[in-house]
């Protein structure tokens, strides 16, 4: 299996635990209905999209935002997951990185009898966190840089705009690489809570 599948699919083999200090609801329920309003919706003209610009604060901004994932194009499937039609999202997963590029990764889940309730769980149980993330230029391309399990691999980003970051994960983690599995969609989040991961 390969890195960018075990990285995209990480929350789901480990247990959850909760953060020592949950983020305010109200504050965080608002930064995150801000976040959805800027996804992609048309699927058609977010799988046609060229590399389009890439911002010059990307590699300041990764470290400065957390990454709120809104959703992927599976190029197997031919369908986005999680829907982006769905009216409310009561669970999904956040990557927040240090300035030494070590990711965290967390789930949020919203209580759907009670939305007033919500839970923000860690999902790092090694730390110092064992991945890294940075962003890498080969020729003209930019490219995210994933280190994991002694692995490295490239992805390809396709655009950075108004916090708004498209990245082509592949199978095979290389530069230009033409076995495209996911179109990653993750959105810029101001940081609304404190946590090292612990």
């Amino acid at each position: 299996m390969r890195l960018a599948t075990l990285c995209l699919f990480a929350s789901t083999a480990f247990a959850q635990v909760p953060i020592e200090k949950q983020p305010d609801l109200e504050a965080f329920r608002a930064a995150v209905k801000e976040a959805r309003a800027k996804r992609p919706l048309d699927a058609k003209a977010l799988v046609k999209l060229k590399q389009g610009p890439i911002d010059p604060t990307l590699a300041e901004d990764l470290s400065k935002y957390d990454w709120y994932q809104a959703g992927a194009w599976s190029y197997p499937e031919k369908k986005f997951s999680p829907s982006y039609d769905d009216a409310e999202l009561f669970q999904f997963d956040l990557r927040r990185y240090l300035p030494d590029g070590a990711e965290l990764s967390y789930s949020l889940s919203i209580n759907q009898r009670d939305p007033t309730k919500l839970q923000l769980n860690h999902l790092n149980f090694t730390l110092p966190p064992t991945t890294t993330a940075a962003f890498k230029k080969v020729g003209r391309q930019t490219y995210l840089e994933v280190t994991a399990y002694g692995e490295k691999e490239l992805h390809r980003v396709v655009s950075y705009e108004k916090g708004i970051l498209i990245i082509d994960l592949s199978y095979d983690g290389v530069p230009n690489s033409k076995l495209v599995k996911f179109r990653d969609v993750r959105i810029a989040m101001p940081r609304l809570f404190e946590s090292s991961g612990k």
